[in-house]
C-alpha cells in the first residue's frame, strides 16, 4: 500500500457488532515523540537519535529543523549551555511533552518550553542556548551601572503587560493520573487573599507537563515571583543595552 510521508499512522479491524449509530468508536492514542539527535558540548553528533522528551532536546530540534523548526544552523547553537541545561533536567526530573499542530512565531516557540522547565533562553555571542533555574541562585559577578540601563526603562514588574501582582495561578497538566486528560491545576496564595478580601488569577501560558512534581515546581516558582513583585524592594523590570543582554539571575546592578 501507498505510505504517507511525515505522518504516523495507524491500522485496525473492527469487528461489525463494534459500529454505532455514530460511526466507528474514537481511538485515542498516547505516543511517544519523535527521535532526536544528541550532541556533546563541542556540538559533535553524540551516539544515534533516540526518543527524548527532554527541554533541552526537544528544543534543539525546534531550533534546527529545516521543515517543521526555524533552521537555525548548529553553529548558532550555545552547546555547552545546552548540554549542561539536559543534565539538569534529567536531575530534576522535567520533561516537555506538547502535540503543536500549528504555526507559531519563533519567541512563542521559545517560551512555550522555558515556561514549561523554569528555565531562559540565553543568547551569547550570537548563540542560543538554555538555562535551568536551580532552586539557589548565587551572583555571577556581572555588574551593570545604571548608565547601562535604557532612560525610563525601570519600573516594577506588576506595571508592566502582565499583572503579575495576583494570588491565584492556573494552567493545565496531562498526567497518566488522570488518563492523559488536561486536567487544570492551581496554586493559591490564601494569605494575600484574605489580606485583600478577593482572588486575582493569573492563567499561565504552559503546556508539555505531563507530571504533577513538575507542576508543583512550575506553579511554586510563579507563585513565589507574584509574591516577591509586591515587595517595593522585590521584582523589577529594565531594559539594558546591547552589551548587556546575557543576564542571569543574581547578577547585580549598582
Amino acid at each position: 500500500g501507498q505510505t504517507l510521508s511525515h505522518l504516523a499512522y495507524i491500522a485496525g479491524a473492527y469487528q461489525r457488532p463494534v459500529q454505532t449509530a455514530e460511526g466507528f468508536p474514537e481511538v485515542l492514542i498516547w505516543a511517544k515523540g519523535k527521535l532526536l539527535q544528541k550532541y556533546d558540548s563541542a556540538g559533535a553528533v553524540d551516539g544515534v537519535p533516540v526518543y527524548s522528551n527532554n527541554p533541552a532536546w526537544v528544543l534543539v530540534d525546534m531550533l534546527t529543523n529545516p521543515e517543521y523548526g526555524a533552521g537555525v544552523p548548529n553553529a548558532s547553537i550555545d552547546w555547552p549551555a545546552i548540554v549542561t541545561a539536559a543534565a539538569d533536567y534529567d536531575t530534576a526530573g522535567f520533561s516537555f511533552n506538547a502535540h503543536l499542530t500549528s504555526k507559531m512565531p519563533f519567541i512563542d516557540a521559545l517560551k512555550l518550553v522555558a515556561n514549561a522547565c523554569r528555565s531562559y533562553v540565553t543568547y551569547t555571542d550570537g548563540k542560543i542556548g538554555l538555562k535551568f533555574i536551580q532552586s539557589s541562585l548565587t551572583a555571577t559577578g556581572v555588574t551593570i551601572t545604571k548608565a547601562d540601563v535604557i532612560t525610563d526603562s525601570w519600573k516594577y514588574w506588576t506595571t508592566s503587560g502582565i499583572d503579575r501582582d495576583a494570588n491565584v495561578l492556573e494552567f493545565k497538566i496531562q498526567d497518566s493520573a488522570y488518563d492523559y486528560e488536561s486536567v487544570p491545576v492551581q496554586f493559591i496564595d490564601q494569605e494575600h487573599i484574605d489580606a485583600i478580601g478577593k482572588k486575582k488569577q493569573l492563567k499561565l501560558d504552559v503546556t508539555g507537563i505531563t507530571g504533577i512534581e513538575q507542576a508543583k515546581a512550575i506553579g511554586t516558582w510563579n507563585l513565589n515571583l507574584c509574591k516577591m513583585s509586591r515587595r517595593q524592594d522585590g521584582a523589577r523590570q529594565l531594559t539594558v543595552r546591547n552589551k548587556h543582554m546575557y543576564l542571569q539571575p543574581g547578577d547585580i546592578i549598582t
